[in-house]
């Protein structure tokens, strides 16, 4: 009769604690907990670190460098329904001089880790801020000489708005590597 109760007992408990790792997602049924996006943004920190040199050497700087902005893509893991925790990877490009005449050309690949967290997030609409803290590898060459830069790099989107279901457009406003504005679209699995 004891070797029934200690049998019994063990099942039980191997039962409990295997049930222990089943995860229930009781989320709603438009929440995912992944995400995959593209995006694209102007007036990054690149072109206001190089507007700012300009004003303040009051136009002694010989800089006409000539950036399209960074173009961004990123994958989150939602740990619950208002946090996502993942990576960003951005690249700007960017030329100094006039014409076909280019004095220099500068890469910029940026490798941030990213933190994003709802304000509030409905099956339709969410709002958001999201802030990411890295490093950006600046590639640049002058009259055929190359040289690697490592610079600190951020990213602060203090406020932004998506639509959609799981395909997403988004929008955001914010300051760092990725843009002052910034928009593009997400999907969520």
């Amino acid at each position: 009769m004891r070797k029934f109760f200690v049998t019994t007992a063990l099942l039980l408990g191997f039962v409990w604690s295997s049930s222990a790792q089943y995860v229930s997602h009781d989320r709603g049924a438009e929440w995912r907990d992944h995400e995959i996006g593209l995006a694209h943004g102007m007036v990054t920190q690149q072109l206001l670190i190089n507007s700012f040199v300009k004003i303040f050497s009051l136009g002694f700087a010989d800089i006409d460098t000539m950036l399209y902005g960074a173009t961004s893509g990123e994958y989150l893991y939602y740990v619950n329904k208002h946090i996502g925790l993942g990576g960003t990877l951005g690249y700007e490009f960017g030329r100094e001089g006039q014409n076909a005449d280019y004095k220099a050309r500068f890469h910029y690949l940026t490798v941030m880790p990213t933190a994003k967290f709802y304000w509030f997030n409905r099956p339709y609409v969410g709002m958001y801020t999201r802030m990411s803290l890295g490093a950006t590898f600046g590639l640049g060459s002058v009259d055929q000489q190359q040289s690697l830069r490592v610079l600190p790099a951020f990213h602060l989107g203090a406020v932004a708005v998506e639509v959609g279901g799981k395909f997403r457009f988004f929008t955001e406003l914010g300051f760092g590597s990725l843009g002052l504005i910034q928009a593009g679209f997400r999907f969520k699995f």
